[in-house]
């Protein structure tokens, strides 16, 4: 949807949507904005759902390894047997098993791997359901501990900083104090 489609079904103006968007993305609620195209349209490809054992010390080096990978969508440390779950796109059944073999096998650390093909997508849904008092974990930008309770907080330029504590927020204005007043100067803070 279009910011403008956006607030009109929010009963709010065009630039509070955009506001409150470009917040989202600044405290890093949401990640990023791209299409989420319909794979059963396109032609040629295979989606697989990948399960792997990972030994316990190899789990952060494999979960990155498995992250850098173009061909993979989603990856998942989960709890039980296998503990890494990850979706495979493939051009063909052929290309996916040479991935998982070549690629994904010989991944220090991968101990067993199982896939399935998915054959038929029911529901795609990347997205998080937004709900009344749902909350959101902001971390500190100076310090980058978890902030508990109301921050503290500092326009910058276009967009907004949280600090867990005037300490914080008063180390990051002596970091940053000439890059401040420069913005400041310019109107922009």
């Amino acid at each position: 949807m279009s910011f403008q489609q956006i607030a009109k079904s929010a009963s709010v103006s065009t630039p509070t949507v955009q506001s409150r968007v470009r917040r989202l993305i600044n405290t890093g609620v949401i990640k990023k904005i791209a299409p989420i195209l319909d794979l059963e349209k396109i032609e040629e490809h295979v989606l697989a759902v990948v399960e792997v054992k990972v030994e316990a010390s190899s789990l952060s080096d494999v979960l990155d390894k498995l992250a850098d990978l173009e061909e993979v969508r989603n990856v998942y440390a989960t709890t039980g047997e296998y503990n890494v779950l990850f979706s495979v796109v493939s051009d063909s059944i052929r290309a996916l098993q040479d991935f998982l073999t070549d690629r994904i096998s010989t991944i220090p650390g991968i101990s067993s791997l199982s896939y399935r093909v998915v054959t038929r997508i029911a529901k795609d849904d990347p997205g998080v359901p937004l709900r009344p008092g749902l909350g959101i974990r902001l971390t500190c930008d100076e310090c980058g501990k978890e902030i508990l309770g109301e921050p503290d907080i500092m326009k910058v330029g276009e967009g907004t900083r949280y600090f867990c504590c005037k300490t914080c927020l008063a180390r990051y204005k002596e970091k940053y104090g000439s890059r401040l007043q420069r913005l400041q100067e310019s109107g922009t803070l």
